[in-house]
This record gives C-alpha cells, structure tokens and sequence, in this order.
C-alpha cells in the first residue's frame, strides 16, 4: 500500500483533474434489519456485523501501527494475492502487512466497510473496503492523500469467531489528493 502513496507523492497530483469528490458507499457499516430478512439472510447480516466489529479493531491498531489484530485472526494456511499476481503464504503475507504498517504515514485515520457478504455455511466472501487519510508533502505544500480500496476475502467461523482464510488482490478504487480525484493511469 505504501507503493500508492508513493506513486501519488511521485507525480500523481500534477496529473489531476478537478472532478466533485464523491465518496465511494463501499464504507456502510450498517446492517440491514434483521427482522425482515430470511434465515440466510440474517446469517449473512451477522457475520456483517461481526466482522464489522473486527475491521474497528483493525482500523484503530492500524492507526497506532500495531500488526498483531491482523496477523491474531488469521488462519495457519492464511494466503492473500498481491498486487502482482503472487501468491503470498501466511509468512510472506506477515512480512508485506508490516512493510506496509512501516511505511504509512502518520498520523493516519483509517476507516474499513464491508459491502456485499456471501454466505457459504461457516464461511463468507466479504467485500471489503478500507480509506486511507493521511497528509503528504506535494509541491513544497501538505496536503490531504486519500486512497480507497477494496478487496474479497475469505472468512471461516470457528469456535474462536471469524478467522480470515484468504484475501484477494487489493484494487484501489478511488485517490483524492488535496480534494481533487486522480485518475488511474
């Protein structure tokens, strides 16, 4: 993730275009209400909401550059596809999550939703969001960096709770550099 703030440090704002800044709904944390919904439905709104609660951990250990709520829920044979394609095993996976922890810049809010979850017994899909807010010197000038990604990972319920089996490619769906998107290149 450090690669992006880079890449918009680097050269990326002098390419933006003015464009309203208009905020991706991938960040609802709310879920639906749970009378309404069928048996699988409410299935998938609990884990919604379970997970959402695990994703506000991680939002403020990420805050205080702490990797342990991260690597404590995940599973021995954890793998995640990074950005070039590889896949990374549950070691290869530890070492990127703190290569990114290290270069974040601080102070930094970040902020994680869950969009869509699919339900597969003691398992889901989930859609998940994150938003990186930092500030970058561009141009001599600090400036606000917002970076907004997304990602589908893998969950299994286990007598412990939810434990994270695999995540997918992380894409990034939108950049905003001093209130103005960056398109991707």
């Amino acid at each position: 993730m450090h690669r992006l703030f880079a890449a918009v440090v680097l050269g990326s704002a002098a390419a933006a275009v003015a464009a309203p800044v208009e905020k991706p709904k991938i960040l609802d944390l709310s879920p639906k209400d749970g009378t309404r919904l069928t048996p699988r439905e409410q299935l998938g709104a609990q884990a919604k909401a379970d997970l959402s609660a695990v994703y506000e951990g991680f939002a403020a250990a990420a805050e205080r550059g702490d990797v342990e709520p991260y690597l404590k829920v995940r599973l021995p044979d954890y793998s995640e596809i990074a950005a070039d394609g590889r896949t990374l095993d549950a070691g290869a996976a530890a070492r990127a999550l703190n290569a990114w922890m290290t270069g974040l810049k601080r102070p930094a809010k970040i902020a994680y939703g869950i969009g869509t979850v699919e339900v597969q017994q003691d398992a889901v899909t989930a859609l998940i969001g994150r938003r990186i807010t930092t500030r970058e010197v561009i141009g001599g000038k600090s400036v606000e960096v917002e970076v907004v990604t997304q990602r589908l990972e893998t969950w299994l319920r286990s007598p412990e709770g939810w434990r994270l089996r695999h995540a997918g490619v992380e894409s990034v769906v939108q950049r905003i550099v001093a209130g103005v998107v960056v398109p991707e290149r």
